[in-house]
């Protein structure tokens, strides 16, 4: 131990600003200095590491980890994450995402680690390439490995709890977000305007979204190219898929109507800027950014899959079927038309996640465990 302060890693295969990553940045930033000696070691990208380093919090950066499977990356990171982990001698290892979270159990188990911690920010299996025997064997041997598991969804609880040998092992912890100092309407949506020209009259609908395909943006595109009435989307995030999005919007025309932003740095404080918050992802952990839009009380609709169901309900949200680019046009065109139904949604949206999803809760939640 650190005098009589705990040293905890925090390890993520990825240092972009996604919903793993925010959830890392938080817990890290936000311990207790004179409890614990905080170190992050992350793989490829570097938004995260800046913005920890701003906040005085070591990392390390392991280039060879990255999301795709690379047999000679894996065994060089392997190696690397040992002798990390060997050399800073941590009370606990919180792991996240599913490499990270195989590679570094397994290592903190060798090193004789104390407390191992498996945060799944959404089970790999629910993923349409990833649903096979092989990546159900290594997630329930992640779990095994960790002495606590802690699940961000209530279905995702459920599956877990389905494995053999582990099922004292879960935690059911929600997100929680922090009091978003958001900029007031006016100013942000002058500021998205500058930056795109878009017409300020019509609707705007926004998702903040790593460009991914677990994302389902294609289907928002296509959903927009059906609309008679179309209003003018904003898709904030960067990623791999910008250039196949980029040439869906050209195919049906719609440059003046769907702009790519990019990354945009503390992207949720501009949500007021906007009328309706979208998000048409197929696998979600349980999303940040669909948190942010209930405090920003903006009317949201969102995929029916685990994770947004755990946020969105009748009263406060709409859901969508998944993949259905029919049924996302029909149900964002309703809601546009219907602006009492927008005041409710978004009120009610606002009171569950003010009431539901304090970030003070899931801080001592998690931090009972270590």
């Amino acid at each position: 131990m650190s005098g009589s302060r705990k040293k905890i890693i925090y390890l993520i295969t990825k240092a972009n600003l996604g919903g793993a990553q925010k959830y890392v940045f938080d817990l890290a930033t936000s311990l207790p200095q004179d409890k614990f000696d905080v170190l992050v070691v992350h793989g490829q990208g570097n938004i995260l590491s800046k913005k920890l380093q701003e906040e005085k919090i070591k990392t390390i950066f392991v280039p060879e980890m990255g999301r795709d499977i690379n047999v000679l990356g894996e065994i060089i990171s392997f190696f690397k994450i040992f002798k990390i982990i060997f050399d800073y001698n941590p009370d606990i290892v919180h792991v996240n995402s599913s490499k990270a979270g195989g590679i570094g159990a397994f290592v903190a188990r060798l090193t004789f680690t104390q407390k191992i911690i498996f945060t799944v920010h959404g089970w790999a299996f629910n993923e349409p390439q990833f649903d096979n025997i092989l990546t159900k064997f290594f997630s329930w041997l992640t779990v095994f490995l960790s002495t606590d598991t802690i699940v961000i969804s209530k279905q995702n609880f459920e599956q877990g709890l389905r494995y053999p040998f582990v099922k004292n092992r879960f935690a059911l912890i929600y997100n929680g977000v922090k009091d978003t100092n958001f900029r007031e309407r006016t100013s942000a949506r002058k500021f998205i305007a500058d930056l795109t020209k878009a017409d300020s009259k019509k609707i705007w609908v926004v998702t903040i979204s790593e460009l991914h395909k677990n994302k389902g943006l294609s289907y928002l595109i296509e959903a927009v190219s059906k609309l008679e009435k179309k209003p003018i989307v904003f898709i904030i995030g960067p990623g791999e898929e910008r250039n196949n999005l980029g040439n869906l919007i050209s195919k049906h025309n719609l440059e003046d109507n769907i702009f790519l932003m990019g990354f945009i740095d503390e992207a949720s404080t501009y949500l007021k800027a906007f009328d309706i918050f979208i998000l048409t992802s197929v696998k979600e952990g349980h999303p940040y950014a669909l948190l942010e839009a209930g405090l920003a009380k903006l009317p949201s609709i969102g995929s029916d899959i685990p994770g947004v169901k755990d946020i969105l309900e009748n009263e406060n949200g709409i859901l969508t079927i998944p993949k259905d680019p029919n049924d996302i046009a029909e149900k964002l065109d309703g809601l546009i038309k219907d602006k009492g139904k927008k005041a409710q949604l978004s009120q009610n949206l606002h009171s569950k996640v003010f009431g539901e999803f304090s970030f003070k809760e899931m801080l001592e939640k998690t931090i009972s465990l270590y």
